[in-house]
């Protein structure tokens, strides 16, 4: 029998109380996770802080514990801090997105190749063939999935993310967390971008580190630049985002605020388990490329830039091997990129 008109107006009033219910629910939950997130960057930040970056200082972390277990290794002509490693090696699968990277991408995935054999390529927004590439990447290498993420993301640091204008899906949290579904649970993990050249003989050594699904390897990198017919030297850096890790539990959520300085910021932020610990930081094992992106652009002073034999003057061999630093290499890896005709 029909409802009523009062009997109706309880019932949707009952409802509407239900959903409100529920929405207050999903931000409490919200809450906790920007609570359990920000303890977890403290924790992070307290391990980084303790340990100089700088050009001329080995950064492998040892926790005091394993201290009986260091021992010194020669893999490219040098020495380098590392710990005795257990037979096995793990095979991550590789964490890849894309956003219209045609100029660095084959260079990269065939970079990782002879080291990784599996793993997602997501791709948004793209409009200069990359997705064209990876789809065909995939077809030879079929390991690998493509996933077109059907939504556009906004890019990170864009300031609705602050006034939280941005439907969720359009988010870089979404977009990340969509990618990550692709790869197992229970397995292991690298996030590996498409304008970086890897170098997998080194990138093989940090495979054997992890002796337990809670630690986690953390990765540094050096930015290059082709700058007036020559190559130099951004910075050298070791990223809070770029790591193996086991796929326990991870999500991403959407981190925004303000710096220190005022400016605005944000981007995805990885959430860990609270027993995951940041144990190895093993030498470098990537170049990055990030103005090969024509859409990206970053304030350069000319007189900050370092040329190459000046950084191979001051780098530590026990974070960079000489061997990599060389002009050859480099300049094989310039002439690998495919630069737009014309």
């Amino acid at each position: 029998m029909p409802l009523k008109q009062p009997d109706l107006l309880i019932k949707l009033q009952k409802e509407k109380e239900s959903l409100e219910k529920e929405n207050n629910c999903l931000k409490e939950k919200q809450l906790r996770l920007q609570a359990d997130k920000i303890s977890l960057q403290r924790k992070l930040n307290s391990v980084e802080t303790s340990w100089s970056y700088r050009i001329g200082r080995v950064v492998t972390f040892v926790p005091k514990k394993v201290l009986d277990g260091i021992y010194w290794w020669r893999g490219h002509g040098h020495r380098t801090l590392s710990l005795k490693r257990s037979k096995s090696t793990v095979e991550p699968y590789a964490f890849i997105r894309v956003k219209n990277e045609s100029i660095t991408i084959k260079a990269a995935l065939n970079s990782i190749l002879p080291v990784i054999k599996k793993g997602v390529i997501a791709y948004n927004d793209c409009t200069d063939g990359s997705d064209l590439i990876i789809q065909d990447f995939c077809k030879q290498n079929p390991g690998f999935i493509p996933f077109q993420y059907p939504y556009h993301v906004v890019e990170q640091n864009h300031p609705d993310y602050l006034a939280e204008k941005i439907p969720y899906q359009n988010t870089l949290a979404a977009y990340y967390n969509a990618a990550l579904s692709f790869i197992p649970k229970n397995s292991w993990l690298i996030k590996i971008d498409c304008d970086q050249i890897y170098f997998s003989d080194i990138l093989k050594e940090s495979f054997s580190l992890p002796q337990k699904t809670t630690e986690v390897v953390i990765y540094s990198r050096l930015d290059l630049i082709r700058y007036n017919n020559s190559v130099k030297v951004i910075e050298y850096k070791r990223p809070g985002d770029h790591w193996l890790i086991y796929n326990n539990n991870l999500e991403f959520i959407n981190r925004y605020g303000y710096n220190k300085n005022g400016d605005p910021y944000a981007w995805e932020y990885l959430v860990m388990p609270k027993n995951y610990k940041v144990f190895y930081r093993p030498e470098c094992s990537s170049f990055h490329f990030p103005l090969e992106k024509s859409y990206r652009k970053f304030p350069l002073e000319e007189d900050k830039l370092l040329s190459l034999e000046q950084f191979r003057k001051i780098a530590d061999p026990g974070e960079i091997s000489p061997t990599i630093l060389e002009d050859t290499v480099i300049n094989q890896i310039i002439s690998s990129f495919e630069y737009p005709k014309g």
